[in-house]
């Protein structure tokens, strides 16, 4: 199982799970039915792990230095949740600059971050990101 299944909610009882193809995990290609409301959080995710992956890439090819799996694992968590955060600053901006835009912005946070509390959990009106990676044996790939 994989952080996007846990975040779309599929039942960890429903084996097998589908596992994404090349196309989808590179390339964008439309992700399966029942995974369908986590589209938007995939495209970033999947942006953000290629955008990792070939930060990663220098070390290795002109220091032969590869990163050990748990802190490639937790530099793309860290990524990800650093990119969540810019929808909250989003909502702030638009507090003090935009206030009719405060409902859409929250709307977007909601859309694309809020998938069974695998970002982050609400405490009152104040989101709390969990910086901790996914306790998922398989994260993002396996």
């Amino acid at each position: 199982m994989s952080v996007l299944h846990d975040a779309s909610g599929t039942p960890v009882l429903s084996k097998p799970w589908h596992i994404l193809s090349r196309e989808q995990c590179v390339l964008g290609k439309p992700l399966p039915l029942h995974l369908q409301k986590v589209s938007r959080s995939w495209t970033l995710i999947r942006g953000t792990v290629l955008w990792i992956l070939w930060i990663q890439r220098n070390p290795f090819n002109f220091h032969n230095h590869r990163w050990p799996p748990a802190l490639l694992e937790q530099r793309i968590w860290d990524a990800v949740i650093d990119l969540g955060k810019t929808e909250v600053a989003k909502i702030d901006w638009c507090k003090r600059h935009q206030p009719r835009d405060v409902p859409h912005a929250i709307r977007e946070l909601n859309v694309i971050w809020n998938h069974a509390g695998v970002f982050f959990s609400r405490r009152g009106d104040k989101v709390v990101w969990n910086y901790e990676r996914s306790p998922l044996p398989t994260f993002l790939f396996r």
